[in-house]
């Protein structure tokens, strides 16, 4: 054993942490089975130990119990208090309590974390969401007094609300619908938790306000941790580059501004344990300031950990400081088991201690031996040096990405050492602004910077490639398998580190197998369901999406899930057949989940939908999305676009749609029911009569309206209601199908 070796406290920590993990998943009963094992395992092996004093017995006596406290722990908070709130779902309930932090502010709706006092007139503690589907004016530290409903959680393709909630410590969500429903009440002695948030929020607003633009909500999400107000286009851009973890807070931002520090105290002569000191309260302040998030409690803790060792002249072994605190965070806080983030966090770490310095020792070896200047060879040493940080860490983490986002992003090193330089100027910018906010610009310089480096990295095509798949998935487990073994056993050979780097191009190169090799020909995805009706077009790595419904939010993630599952990671081009006023709307929401280049829209016939498409481009343009007017030169080229009518020519009305398209020479008709007996329905006629597929919406449903009848039988006709059968001559036909809610796949070659 080399990693664990001689580490008993790292042994026993590792343990708790893998009991609280799987103990998270359990479920009452099976938990409750289990710690009534681990409770009598404890007994017989601590008197065991009495008897028979060892010291292998008594680190098993101690990873036993606390796996003991671990599946205690997970049972109160996820099987005890989690579920005594959930009961509470669909009651509606009187609330005393104070907002922490404003998650969401719009003109129609407002989210907000908040700490309650009081539920249901019973003393309680605990944080809770609360939202008000009205622009609420409630601020950070204000208390309140409140009738809510209790919600259960949102339930949507690609994001799970309660494990997201509930890993930040969210019980219960609540909704208030009426603003005389709230109540503001004259605000209490606050405690420090509502201290540090209101200072973080005038924080915040200080430096968006000096820096001004996307550059200042870049800066407070940097140094403030405040993410919410950065633009969805640039968020997207970041995650598609592979640099997401620069916006959380983590050691990365800490290890910054602490060797600022320490650079300031060195340069002012002080004595190295008053350096310590001091680093360790600034540390600790912003700690709390920022919201205690968990990557940076495992920074600030393992710096305390390391002042401890220095005060005390002990040894510090790095390994056991991280698992260390890992231990007190999980104690701490059961529910950040669910944090995606800190275990993120925890393992790029983890990853990085044990890997770098033998392979930074063996090229620093290797560059001495090089015939070149010292400075020069600093310089190798420490671009390779940073290049083997980025790519330790992004090795531990790839199967975990993989796992949770079903992709990953080519670019990640790269772009992180890009950004090295530009953060950390963006950093100590925003300190100097929130001292002296006149000089905002030079923050706003160095934080546009890294805008435009991510802005930049995100724009190329393929660089994120999907490993949702069986086979992608598989290699990834064999590569932290391998990482494992590497880590576990004795790190002699240094040509074993390239066999991970090895693994990573497989999986890159079954991801490219898996995505290009079984499909042969255009792949048409239909979705047929409440929200409405969609089609994509799939070829390889081009996609081309089209939206026959009224531009819902939900639709728009119905449309990210579709391109999810056909191995697209962006989307080439979206076309909207006809307009309504929540079109601008599904932009945004699109804009959050997956990379949209082009908007391809109708000509407007009206004043009417002249405002929609100027409201249309505005949102396009606020996501660097391009806007045309025509369907011409398409990315697929088996696809063309026959018909796209929407506009009746004698009343003006759309409630009468027609979608016709050509994919490798079949003709596909999408028509709803009420262009049966639209103005142009010869054209309808001969549409359907050459169409290889119908494909029936139920828009405008009237019962005694008639389809054209034609001589034509084609391939498969779906329809979206059973009520529509009446209208279609050839519904008994064996080709035909009905679904009330569907995906239905086809490959056209």
């Amino acid at each position: 054993m080399h990693l664990l070796h001689n580490r008993p406290l790292a042994t026993v920590a590792c343990v708790f942490a893998l009991t609280a993990l799987f103990a998270a998943r359990l479920s009452k009963d099976t938990l409750l089975i289990v710690g009534i094992l681990l409770a009598f395992a404890v007994i017989v092996l601590g008197v065991w130990f009495f008897k028979r004093k060892s010291k292998t017995l008594f680190l098993i006596l101690l990873c036993l119990l606390l796996s003991l406290i671990a599946c205690t722990q997970s049972f109160i908070f996820f099987h005890v208090r989690y579920n005594a709130f959930q009961k509470q779902i669909g009651k509606d309930c009187e609330i005393v309590g104070t907002v922490i932090s404003r998650d969401t502010s719009a003109s129609y709706y407002s989210t907000f974390t908040v700490e309650l006092e009081s539920f249901n007139g019973k003393s309680c503690s605990g944080d809770f969401q609360l939202a008000c589907s009205y622009a609420s004016a409630l601020q950070v530290g204000e208390r309140f007094r409140a009738t809510a409903t209790a919600k259960a959680f949102e339930e949507r393709t690609g994001y799970d609300e309660e494990t997201v909630l509930l890993s930040d410590g969210i019980l219960l969500k609540l909704e208030c619908t009426d603003s005389a429903n709230l109540e503001r009440l004259p605000t209490e002695k606050p405690s420090l938790r509502i201290l540090f948030a209101q200072w973080n929020a005038e924080a915040a607003f200080r430096l968006e306000e000096s820096v001004g633009g996307e550059e200042g909500k870049l800066a407070s999400a940097l140094l403030l941790g405040n993410r919410d107000a950065l633009s969805d286009e640039y968020t997207l851009a970041f995650r598609r580059a592979g640099i997401s973890h620069l916006l959380a807070l983590s050691g990365l931002h800490v290890s910054i501004l602490i060797g600022i520090l320490e650079w300031i105290l060195r340069h002012l002569r002080c004595p190295k344990l008053a350096r310590m000191i001091v680093t360790v309260i600034a540390a600790l302040f912003y700690l709390f300031l920022t919201g205690c998030s968990p990557s940076t409690v495992r920074a600030v803790l393992m710096l305390c950990v390391l002042v401890l060792a220095f005060c005390l002249r002990a040894s510090y072994d790095s390994f056991t400081g991280l698992c260390t605190v890992l231990t007190v965070l999980l104690i701490l806080s059961p529910n950040a088991v669910l944090d995606v983030g800190m275990w993120m966090s925890f393992l790029a770490a983890g990853s990085i201690i044990v890997f770098s310095p033998a392979l930074q020792g063996f090229f620093k070896r290797t560059i001495h031996k090089w015939p070149i200047p010292r400075l020069l060879q600093r310089i190798l040493f420490g671009l390779i040096g940073a290049l083997f940080v980025g790519t330790v860490a992004n090795l531990a983490l790839m199967l975990l990405q993989a796992h949770v986002f079903g992709e990953l992003s080519l670019m990640s090193v790269p772009a992180t050492m890009l950004q090295s330089i530009p953060m950390s100027a963006t950093l100590l910018c925003a300190i100097v602004t929130m001292l002296f906010p006149i000089l905002g610009g030079t923050c706003r310089f160095c934080a546009g910077i890294m805008l435009q480096i991510a802005h930049d990295i995100s724009n190329i095509k393929g660089i994120v490639i999907p490993c949702g798949d069986a086979w992608t998935r598989g290699v990834l487990v064999v590569l932290t398998i391998v990482l494992i073994f590497l880590a576990l056993a004795k790190f002699k050979r240094v040509w074993w580190s390239f066999l991970p780097v090895s693994l990573v191009g497989i999986a890159i190169a079954t991801s490219f197998a898996v995505s290009h090799l079984p499909q042969k020909g255009i792949r048409m995805d239909y979705v047929q369901d409440t929200v409405g009706e969609y089609l994509l077009f799939t070829e390889h790595t081009h996609a081309v999406a089209v939206d026959l419904s009224c531009g819902s939010a939900t639709g728009a993630y119905t449309l990210a899930d579709l391109a999810a599952k056909a191995r697209c990671t962006e989307i080439d081009d979206l076309i909207l057949t006809h307009y309504h006023n929540s079109d601008a709307y599904v932009i945004s929401c699109l804009s959050t989940a997956v990379k949209l280049r082009r908007l391809r829209l109708p000509e407007p016939q009206n004043d009417w939908e002249e405002g929609v498409v100027m409201r249309i481009c505005e949102e396009a343009e606020a996501h660097g999305i391009e806007v045309r007017f025509d369907l011409r030169d398409l990315p697929i080229d088996g696809l063309k676009i026959r018909e796209s009518m929407h506009t009746d020519p004698q009343t003006g009305e759309h409630t009468a749609i027609l979608f016709s398209a050509s994919v490798n020479g079949e003709e596909i008709v999408y028509v709803n029911a009420a262009a049966s007996c639209s103005a142009w329905s010869n054209t309808l006629e001969n549409a359907l009569e050459h169409a290889d597929h119908w494909l029936i919406g139920d828009t405008g449903y009237d019962a005694n309206q008639k389809f054209p009848y034609t001589d034509h039988t084609p391939k498969t006709i779906l329809i979206r209601s059973e009520a529509l059968r009446s209208l279609i001559p050839y519904i008994s036909t064996p080709d035909s199908v009905y679904a009330a809610s569907a995906v239905h796949t086809y490959y056209i070659k």
